[in-house]
């Protein structure tokens, strides 16, 4: 009986399982796989857990999907999949590649249409309609990032710079942030933020969302960045050309899943032109297999 392999390639384990009619029934963990950070070492690690389960898997093998972290950026994607092959028995129609956001995308909708919006430190919209995949967004804190953590705590250090900028007082929520960051004074506080790294971006965001009750300046911080999300979501379903009014959609990161301002901004925008249902997300991305190969 044939089988099919998905493999999950993220940045702190690879996961493989192999499924045969549906179930799984093999499964292997390996290390990080993440090819913009580690792309030799993700390489060797994808071909040495794949060799393994080849030699070890007994009948024909259908297919399989691997789902490599930091492949849509890193865009060799043609040459990552040459390198696997030359030691694997595979003919290239077999395998596919693509990101790890990719892989669940196809997994969570069971390769039908839908949207995944991911908004966590950072921020990025995937879509799979048509049969096609789409991404808007996703280009880091630098230049992108819209709607994410990051961005939304930067949103307040703006506030901070426009109230030097005028020789305006601080407002109450922003001597509480000062009192977060264990500083004094607004200049003490930019000059701080230049040593954070991302992940204490994302915190001071945590703490922010503490105020959102109370002070309707933060709550509108967070309404924008569910807006600025929305946006992101409908360029992509225009550079899809997409013509339906049912929207399948998912939540990842904890900007949307936790923050219910976020979730509600974004869903008011979009359900104004669209009949919006939400789908859960968790389902195994290894199962991407699955949809793209049948066994």
């Amino acid at each position: 009986m044939s089988y099919v392999i998905g493999m999950d390639c993220g940045g702190t384990k690879t996961k493989l399982v192999a499924y045969r009619a549906g179930v799984p029934f093999y499964s292997l963990i390996g290390g990080p796989g993440n090819i913009i950070l580690q792309p030799t070492a993700t390489q060797e690690e994808i071909k040495g857990l794949l060799k393994q389960a080849l030699k070890e898997i007994t009948g024909e093998l259908a297919g399989v999907v691997i789902g490599i972290a930091g492949l849509a950026t890193y865009g060799r994607q043609e040459a990552v999949k040459d390198y696997l092959l030359q030691e694997l028995p595979l003919p290239p129609a077999k395998m596919k590649l693509m990101s790890d956001a990719q892989l669940a995308l196809l997994a969570n909708f069971k390769g039908a249409d839908g949207i995944s919006v991911i908004a966590g430190t950072g921020s990025v919209v995937y879509g799979y309609l048509a049969g096609k995949f789409y991404r808007v967004g996703g280009w880091g804190h630098l230049f992108g990032d819209q709607g994410s953590a990051y961005w939304i705590a930067k949103q307040l250090y703006l506030e901070l710079t426009a109230q030097l900028d005028q020789n305006l007082p601080l407002k109450t929520y922003q001597q509480l942030f000062l009192d977060y960051l264990e500083v004094a004074t607004a200049p003490q506080a930019i000059a701080k933020s230049y040593s954070f790294s991302k992940d204490q971006f994302a915190q001071a965001t945590l703490f922010l969302a503490t105020l959102t009750e109370q002070y309707p300046e933060i709550q509108q911080i967070f309404h924008r960045a569910g807006q600025s999300l929305a946006q992101q979501t409908r360029q992509l379903l225009k550079n899809a050309d997409y013509q339906h009014k049912q929207l399948a959609i998912s939540f990842s990161g904890s900007v949307l899943t936790k923050n219910p301002v976020v979730a509600a901004a974004y869903l008011a925008d979009l359900q104004q032109d669209f009949v919006v249902e939400q789908k859960p997300t968790g389902t195994d991305p290894t199962r991407a297999a699955l949809v793209l190969f049948k066994n």
